[in-house]
């Protein structure tokens, strides 16, 4: 579900590139400061949940920091798929990207 998600996301992107004529784009750094300040903002969220896993990857084999990260993930996948639904509604898909 995930992949066919992202992948119907980008393909969304690609034609709406080449309908406004672009062939690059990257994040501009007001964006990209943006997205990290959410995922930094939520990166405490399921730490209590971790700490109480067997010591694996997804806790640093038991030794999880309670200190806030850039390693948290956006929120749940249908609010995440949602927001990008958002986008495609609004036509806001290249909102945040320098275009070329």
């Amino acid at each position: 579900m995930t992949l066919d998600e992202v992948a119907n996301h980008a393909a969304h992107m690609v034609a709406a590139l080449r309908r406004e004529g672009f062939t690059t784009f990257d994040p501009n750094k007001a964006a990209e400061d943006a997205y990290c300040q959410h995922v930094f903002d939520r990166s405490r969220r399921g730490k209590k949940f971790l700490a109480g896993c067997t010591p694996g990857y997804y806790n640093n084999e038991g030794k999880l920091s309670q200190d806030k990260t850039l390693d948290a993930y956006w929120g749940p996948p249908l609010k995440y798929f949602g927001m990008l639904e958002t986008l495609r509604e609004e036509n806001e898909l290249l909102v945040g990207f320098d275009l070329n």
